[in-house]
């Protein structure tokens, strides 16, 4: 299982071609197990400008199953983000903690590129997509 975090979505849909965006994008012609939480969709919709981008775009994402993710799961990010902080580690932000403690949880491998999560593989069990 791999959860795909808002920035290789963000490089898929931009209309670029990449080695992240066309990678994800034979995954999705392969029928790979992508996932995704809720909060990586909202904001990866959040920024398309065109209606008819963004209805591309919900097309595209209305096919990924959703991760749940339950109130014991976000105080265990709150707990990683802590214990992050405490060792002098910085992440941007508590999201990222969210995502991987899911990924934690459910067992996926995060596929992103955000340079936080390699910060916390280091302190944790996350597994980081790498092709």
């Amino acid at each position: 299982m791999i959860l795909v975090d808002s920035s290789v979505w963000i490089e898929y849909f931009s209309q670029k071609h990449s080695l992240i965006a066309d990678l994800l994008e034979r995954y999705l012609n392969d029928g790979k197990n992508i996932v995704a939480v809720s909060l990586v969709i909202t904001e990866v919709l959040c920024g398309f400008k065109q209606d008819k981008d963004f209805e591309i775009a919900h097309d595209v994402l209305i096919k990924v199953p959703i991760i749940p993710i339950s109130f014991q799961t976000h105080i265990r990010a709150a707990q990683l983000y802590r214990k992050l902080r405490r060792k002098g580690i910085t992440i941007s932000g508590p999201i990222d903690c969210l995502i991987a403690q899911v990924c934690i949880e459910f067992g996926a491998t995060v596929f992103s590129l955000d340079q936080d999560f390699q910060k916390i593989e280091k302190e944790t069990t996350l597994s980081i997509y790498n092709e």
